[in-house]
């Protein structure tokens, strides 16, 4: 090997699961990207997306340095600046918002960045005084952990289970979570637990490829998931088919979840979600028959009932108790002993967390607020105070809100009364939609494969942190989020709350309570520093809710007006008429793309069927509707344009689109529907009708 060739071990940083990856830099730059077989998360598998980084890293389109608008927003006229004068325009700007309207008017929207680089943002927010901070996590996984935190006291962490943990699963639910299609992380691992003789029963309303090897296929009805959950639990009690030593011990309400369910009947059932009362009774039977079980959620959650289903899920977890125990679900997470990454944005040295005032979105929403101790989640609350024209400021870093946050068609319109857009990203505008074409300033950011980085939540069973390192110069004046907000910090008086001379001295700063040194983790890629995740830790010191036990009863909730136990709510359901009389859902087609993430690899949108409606059979012959037609898909919200899949097998009633594009953007809004009490908004079961393009 050449000395300008060499081998970097980095992991990713497109999912959460963080692969880790090995970069093989030949002249200072990126041959290719390979798995690492010495790392215990993917043990050197690697999906197409992290592969196809190359082409993400060196695409032309690449934003290389400030620009700052000069014509109208959207027009695409741009002045290239200095960060100087971005840093000078946008502190000034920021000083008279504040003064002229309040602390209130300026908020910010991050993705799911590197947790310390979100930190950091947050940070820098609760320094200046800003409340309205708020993430990705609205738009993902924010509800499931909310309803879990209720139950449980933490939330059950899909992160954790990694391969070797479910050798011992028995029976896998997959609810409308498109494995391995759309959680490559996953890497066949449940097609080789089935190969190996585990049960598999798949949730869905269309035939996915996982339910052409499962035991069961089970076509539902999209939106009535809670209803079906309801039903299995009904069964599970009244057949006596529950864990009673661990119903008897760790739990409590039992006996007002029995008799609360009394009602939810197979039969009932039945009628909502379109899955005969007999086969609801054997999937119920099959899931607390053959523990350890396992339930994979997906997508099928995004609905107006989201929580509550949320909260029925994980009462079955609980009744038939895969708690805690390898091959069903563990609790929560491993904590590292380093510094914790929370302790950036609030440590209590600064006292910024005192200082913080509580939005008026998040007292809508209290169940969210109260579990979680903050608002990050309540993505719902931004776009609703955009809306109202109540924000004067908004930061965007990493995150096509858009897209992301489907508002598309009233995006422009949202925006008015903004009178300063910052934009931190990698991209101007690959993606239709993309919001930094109508920033008035939008700033160059590092990709991950040129900053360092830590991965310090150990969402794996593994007990190690891994590095993210750098591999490659960054191009032009890109930035990272240290970069960035230290300077901007400067800028505004607040350099006082980051210290650090530079990220390897952020880095050993949280590392210092493990001995461990951010130059070591380069070398190794990663170090044990922790103890693997234990089973039924709960044992130990209880549960940490109030009882120490599942609440299955959450009085806490009943406190805030929010049902106790899961309830269906027939009014929730959006009903079909004659301008819209099927189902409009989405699906996950392969997970090559996060969102809009990677949209702008030709690669990958070559392999892909993106921007597709499957439509069923009985449909499209009465539509005169055939393989490769366009149509128009239309909601209340608008139409879309997609090119038809006529399938056989699927929900008769549905039309399913692609998911995280411009087009399906177009037809969903953030603020209408949503799950009234976790505020997020609903994607799935939505009345929607089709016709052929002429």
């Amino acid at each position: 090997m050449s000395e300008t060739e060499k081998f970097v071990k980095t992991s990713c940083k497109i999912c959460r699961r963080e692969c880790g990856m090995i970069a093989h830099i030949k002249n200072g730059k990126i041959i290719a990207l390979y798995g690492d077989p010495d790392h215990p998360v993917n043990k050197g598998a690697l999906c197409s997306k992290a592969a196809a980084s190359v082409q993400f890293e060196y695409d032309g389109n690449r934003l290389l340095y400030p620009l700052m608008r000069v014509g109208k927003r959207g027009e695409g006229r741009w002045r290239r600046i200095s960060w100087d004068e971005a840093l000078d325009y946008i502190a000034k700007k920021l000083k008279e918002i504040k003064e002229k309207y309040g602390p209130e008017s300026i908020a910010c929207h991050t993705g799911c960045e590197c947790e310390e680089h979100v930190y950091l943002d947050r940070r820098f927010w609760d320094a200046a005084g800003w409340p309205n901070f708020f993430n990705g996590w609205g738009v993902c996984y924010a509800p499931q952990a909310v309803a879990q935190i209720y139950t449980f006291g933490v939330p059950l962490s899909e992160f954790t289970n990694a391969f070797d943990y479910w050798e011992k699963t028995n029976l896998f639910i997959i609810w409308d979570a498109k494995l391995p299609e759309g959680q490559p992380s996953y890497m066949g691992a449940v097609p080789r637990r089935i190969l190996d003789g585990a049960k598999c029963i798949v949730i869905d309303p269309q035939l996915t490829p996982l339910a052409t090897r499962a035991t069961m296929w089970v076509q539902i009805r999209p939106n009535t998931d809670l209803a079906l959950a309801l039903a299995m639990i009904n069964v599970i009690i009244n057949e006596e088919l529950y864990d009673k030593e661990f119903v008897e011990k760790w739990t409590t309400g039992f006996e007002k979840l029995k008799e609360h369910v009394s009602k939810y009947t197979p039969e009932w059932a039945e009628k909502i979600t379109d899955v005969p009362a007999e086969t609801i009774r054997t999937i119920a039977r099959e899931y607390a028959q053959n523990k350890p079980s396992y339930i994979c959620y997906g997508w099928c959650c995004h609905h107006t009932q989201y929580f509550q289903f949320a909260r029925a899920y994980s009462i079955l977890i609980a009744l038939t108790g895969n708690v805690d125990i390898r091959g069903g679900h563990i609790l929560g997470w491993p904590r590292s002993p380093m510094i914790d990454d929370g302790f950036l944005a609030f440590d209590p040295r600064l006292g910024l967390r005192d200082k913080r005032k509580i939005p008026e979105v998040a007292k809508e929403f209290p169940a969210v607020y109260e579990a979680l101790k903050n608002f990050t989640a309540l993505a719902h609350g931004l776009m609703k105070m955009l809306r109202q024209g109540k924000v004067k400021a908004l930061f965007v870093d990493a995150m096509n809100m858009p897209l992301r946050t489907p508002t598309y068609n009233r995006f422009v319109k949202d925006i008015e009364s903004v009178e300063l857009l910052v934009v931190f990203d990698v991209y101007l505008g690959e993606v239709e939609g993309k919001i930094a074409k109508y920033a008035d300033i939008v700033l160059p950011a590092k990709t991950f494969l040129e900053r360092d980085c830590l991965s310090i939540q150990l969402w794996h069973k593994y007990g190690i942190i891994h590095v993210r390192q750098k591999v490659v110069d960054a191009p032009g004046e890109c930035k990272s989020n240290f970069e960035f907000y230290t300077m901007l910090a400067k800028k505004m008086g607040l350099g006082e709350y980051f210290p650090w001379k530079n990220e390897e001295e952020l880095f050993d700063w949280l590392l210092e309570p493990t001995g461990v040194k951010f130059e070591r983790l380069k070398k190794e890629g990663y170090v044990q520093v922790g103890e693997p995740i234990s089973e039924k830790t709960y044992e130990k010191e209880g549960f940490p809710t109030p009882s120490k036990k599942v609440e299955l009863y959450s009085s806490i909730l009943e406190k805030m007006g929010v049902d106790p136990l899961p309830t269906w709510h027939d009014e929730l359901m959006l009903k079909q008429d004659e301008k819209y009389p099927y189902i409009h859902t989405s699906y996950t087609p392969a997970r090559q793309h996060s969102w809009t993430n990677w949209k702008a690899v030709r690669d990958l949108e070559e392999v892909l069927e993106q921007d597709h409606a499957y439509i069923p059979e009985r449909i499209a012959l009465e539509k005169g509707i055939k393989t490769g037609d366009l149509v128009y898909v239309e909601t209340k919200h608008g139409v879309a344009t997609y090119k038809a899949v006529v399938k056989k097998y699927i929900h008769p009633e549905t039309i399913i689109v692609s998911r995280g594009n411009p087009e399906q953007a177009k037809i969903i809004d953030i603020l209408d529907p949503i799950d009234p009490i976790s505020s997020f908004m609903a994607e799935r079961g939505i009345p929607c009708n089709v016709r052929r393009v002429q």
